[in-house]
């Protein structure tokens, strides 16, 4: 994980990643913070296997997400909740929205919507 406020210097970030690391790739996780990992791994493909080792249907689990990263893990399973401060391209792909993460959105979701 990368924090970087000045533009110019991720973009120096990314172009090093490019050149250098092949195989390897960035992307944004919000709130300025840049990841970068290699071309094989995905919140989906994490899911995904996790899932598959635990015998769990994608029917059965669900995913929290607010920002585009997430958007890979949203198509792993059927109950996909986003954040009520989450970007609206992840809103779209959500069956349910719930409130922000500064109002512990997940707890609530948990409590109110799963009696957990």
């Amino acid at each position: 994980m990368v924090y970087e406020d000045d533009a110019k210097r991720l973009e120096q970030y990314h172009g090093f990643i490019r050149a250098e690391e092949p195989g390897l790739f960035c992307e944004s996780t919000g709130y300025g913070l840049l990841g970068t990992f290699h071309e094989g791994v995905s919140k989906k493909w994490a899911v995904e296997a996790i899932l598959a080792y635990m015998g769990i249907g994608r029917s059965d689990a669900y995913v929290f997400g607010d920002y585009e990263n997430d958007l890979s893990m949203f198509a792993a399973v059927d109950n996909r909740i986003a954040m009520g401060n989450a970007i609206d391209s992840l809103k779209s792909q959500a069956t349910c929205v719930t409130d922000t993460n500064n109002r512990d959105g997940v707890a609530r979701y948990l409590e109110e919507v799963l009696g957990i």
